[in-house]
């Protein structure tokens, strides 16, 4: 019984972390397009979704544009390890839980080490908002916050031609 918990959870564990990963790919940093430009994803990963065609029709420097990518890339790849670490905690737990009595110090210890790692996501999405904010001028920052308007309100009228047109359906 203990073999086959332990298969499961080593299952469920390999699916989230290539679920995560699949993820990942599909949000590439810096593709060519607004597209994916939700209201739930501007503000929390404003990097992922800048193209570097609008870095540069803001007037963003080559340099610039390369030196956000790689700050960018190293966010990321910090991002994986932490959320690939908080899969691992969460085995933990129910790997705990499934003994006939499971160690109330260790779980508490594992959840606060969870605790740990969640905030320090927090603060890897807050750094890279603030990527942004450090590296652009005021003017800058001015045009890609009416850019992103602009976005906003054409894929808004978009929705509503495409909800209009299958009302009959």
């Amino acid at each position: 019984m203990k073999k086959l918990t332990l298969i499961v959870l080593s299952l469920l564990l390999m699916v989230s972390v290539s679920l995560s990963l699949s993820a990942h790919e599909r949000g590439m940093m810096f593709d060519n397009d607004f597209e994916g430009m939700g209201k739930k994803h501007h503000n929390a990963r404003m990097m992922k979704h800048l193209g570097e065609s609008l870095l540069e029709k803001i007037g963003v420097s080559n340099d610039m544009i390369l030196k956000l990518k790689n700050e960018e890339m190293t966010i990321e790849k910090d991002l994986i390890k932490l959320k690939a670490n908080l899969n691992i905690k969460n085995v933990d737990i129910a790997k705990e839980m499934l003994k006939d009595k499971p160690n109330e110090n260790t779980l508490k210890s594992i959840s606060e080490e969870i605790g740990k790692i969640k905030g320090d996501i927090r603060y890897k999405s807050i750094e890279r908002r603030l990527l942004i904010k450090k590296n652009l001028t005021k003017k800058q920052l001015s045009k890609l916050r009416n850019l992103k308007i602009e976005n906003l309100q054409e894929k808004h009228r978009t929705e509503k031609r495409i909800t209009r047109k299958t009302k009959g359906f």
